[in-house]
């Protein structure tokens, strides 16, 4: 008989983090399970859909050891209520499962366990990186990760690694994020690369942990791992080829204009008050950065400060294109590489190893000729 007792906090982040991989509308009914493995000391409780799985690993009293599969819906439901350092005592009872917490007392219908597929294995560990490190990172490229199924291509986040440096992009073809951080190869690393889902690495962006915990990272045949302290992320990867994306990324050139980002994204604020959609134009000179957008009987200007290197440029970008550009920056001060009418932005500052491209949006004869009109705009 499978038995065994936890504290409610351990069971409830442990079951929050595992259904994280548990599908809202599972193809089976085993997969809304959590899948609780209990052995010696401990409880692995695990969530998995065939292309992502969670697990989370806490301490547990173990009378009797076994495995059991419960609704991951009714088991987070059921931790969420009870006091945090209460503790929680399971018994299979056949057919269900009992949990008690002082007075209070469930009956969850168990599901069948031996129907749940087999855990994928993905060997040794390729290297080690910092959960802090890679959290920023993720930070920076995420929101540039296509969402859209359709183009698998794009779905995901292009992973390099390359010596003692990884290297994280994304695109959905308006934008090309990259950040570039430290890792530690195992011994005779060789260079790898995969694209590793979108949702995946959203799972990982969230995880929890300190800054300074070492990740142990999985790569091999199909599947893409990462597992630190008593937490595993892993899930397939995607069969498909990522763009050439340093062959777009321009090198920074002599031609840029050096600005303060709350100054610019004020100015954006105040110009999209006008827009009809996310456009916004911007004509970069001597004077600065102005920043317009119309409407249907409206319109809107405004100012930013900046320094210019080399000619002035006039573009059409989308702002939240722009704004997720300017914010991922750690400086307050960020320099934006200029070059033909158009071709790409490239926004970097002295944030190590990351840079964003950005596509400009093609702009109609009527808004270039209102952007490029000189006329006086109060700061």
């Amino acid at each position: 008989m499978t038995q065994f007792t936890v504290t409610a906090a351990a069971l409830r982040d442990a079951a929050q983090w595992a259904s994280t991989a548990t599908p809202s509308r599972p193809i089976a009914p085993v997969l809304a399970g959590l899948l609780l493995d209990v052995r010696d000391g401990r409880v692995a409780v695990t969530g998995y859909d065939y292309n992502t799985r969670a697990t989370a690993t806490i301490g547990a009293d173990v009378t009797g050891p076994g495995r059991l599969l419960v609704s991951g819906k009714l088991l987070v439901a059921m931790a969420k209520t009870i006091p945090p350092r209460a503790e929680v005592t399971f018994t299979d009872t056949g057919g269900t499962v009992e949990a008690v917490a002082g007075r209070a007392r469930w009956s969850l219908p168990l599901l069948p366990v031996d129907d749940y597929p087999g855990l994928p294995d993905l060997g040794a560990p390729v290297g080690h990186v910092k959960a802090g490190d890679l959290r920023a990172a993720l930070a920076r490229v995420l929101p540039a990760a296509s969402r859209d199924v359709t183009l698998p291509s794009l779905a995901g986040v292009k992973v390099e690694c390359e010596g003692d440096r990884m290297t994280l992009a994304a695109t959905d073809r308006y934008r090309i994020p990259a950040a570039e951080i430290s890792w530690t190869p195992a011994d005779g690393g060789e260079p790898w690369e995969a694209v590793v889902p979108t949702s995946l690495m959203t799972a990982a962006s969230r995880a929890g942990g300190s800054d300074d915990e070492l990740l142990a990272v999985s790569c091999s045949g199909s599947g893409f791992g990462l597992a630190g302290g008593a937490a595993l992320l892993a899930g397939r990867l995607i069969d498909a080829v990522f763009p050439a994306w340093r062959r777009i990324m321009p090198e920074p050139g002599d031609r840029f204009v050096v600005l303060e980002r709350e100054p610019l994204l004020q100015a954006v604020e105040q110009a999209l008050v006008a827009a009809e959609n996310d456009g916004v134009l911007l004509a970069i000179d001597v004077d600065g950065i102005r920043v317009a957008a119309a409407g249907e009987g409206r319109q809107a200007v405004s100012w930013a400060p900046a320094r210019l290197v080399g000619e002035p440029l006039a573009v059409k970008l989308n702002a939240g294109y722009l704004r997720d550009a300017l914010t991922s920056h750690d400086t307050s001060e960020v320099t934006v590489h200029l070059y033909a009418q158009h071709r790409p932005l490239l926004v970097v500052s002295d944030t190590p190893g990351y840079r964003h491209l950005v596509m400009p949006a093609r702009m109609s004869d009527a808004e270039r000729a209102a952007i490029e009109r000189p006329e006086e705009v109060a700061a």
